[in-house]
């Protein structure tokens, strides 16, 4: 019985040990924060995370090119499935700290803990799959193609081409109001999908945002037009057709 009592009391402390077992590696990869309509420039970084360990590197542009920040170093460690992670520009100086962690989506959020005018405040981030990384299940594609109105009695006209990747939408935009009204001339847009709906923003051609708005695909295969800015380079509403040419 003695010897029972050992032999449970020494499980007992082993099994209250820390575990010794690494870290999941749930950082690592190359992650993009095009597509997140809210920001004023894009955001990327390439992460390693070892055990507890993060490290890579990061960079921040925005559009208009007021702040390019170049390659920043990223260093950090892995807590509580959060990683507390410091930025340093190549001569060492520390630009800003942060807090990067996952959402219900699977995107990456980081959250500056500091007041560093060289980074966003917030940011929502997305993996690219282009290293050996799992992929996830891929959705079947909607928005891809040339879309248009059809055109009403004042003449306008409002035409879009798209490109669906991975929830991230990218492509181009034109709206003519028609009858010597304004013209946009051509756009880009940007942004990403999230449930039914995707949510995009259109810049021009100095990288400056216009309008945004959410794009809804009807059972019709049409697609339907919200504007959610107040900008009279787009129509506040529209219903587009898929092109067959």
């Amino acid at each position: 019985m003695l010897f029972q009592l050992s032999f449970l009391s020494i499980n007992n402390i082993v099994a209250q040990r820390p575990s010794t077992q690494p870290v999941k590696d749930m950082f690592t990869g190359n992650y993009s924060s095009e597509g997140d309509i809210n920001q004023q420039g894009i955001l990327t970084s390439e992460l390693t995370n070892t055990g507890k360990k993060i490290e890579g590197v990061a960079t921040y542009k925005t559009f208009d090119g007021q702040i390019s920040t170049g390659v920043l170093s990223v260093n950090g460690y892995t807590a509580l499935g959060k990683a507390f992670i410091r930025f340093r520009d190549q001569r060492g100086n520390i630009v800003a700290d942060g807090v990067l962690s996952f959402n219900s989506n699977k995107m990456m959020i980081f959250k500056q803990t500091t007041r560093s005018s060289r980074l966003p405040k917030t940011s929502v981030l997305q993996k690219s799959y282009g290293d050996n990384s799992p992929q996830p299940p891929t959705a079947p594609i909607k928005i891809n193609g040339k879309y248009s109105t059809t055109g009403d009695a004042n003449g306008s006209n409002f035409t879009m081409e798209l490109t669906e990747n991975l929830g991230k939408i990218s492509g181009t935009a034109n709206y003519n109001a028609g009858y010597g009204q304004s013209n946009s001339g051509v756009l880009s847009v940007l942004g990403n999908v999230e449930g039914t709906r995707s949510y995009v923003k259109f810049l021009d051609q100095r990288g400056n945002m216009v309008a945004e708005g959410s794009l809804l695909v009807n059972s019709s295969n049409e697609i339907i037009f919200t504007q959610n800015s107040n900008s009279v380079l787009l129509p506040m509403r529209a219903k587009l057709n898929r092109r067959q040419y």
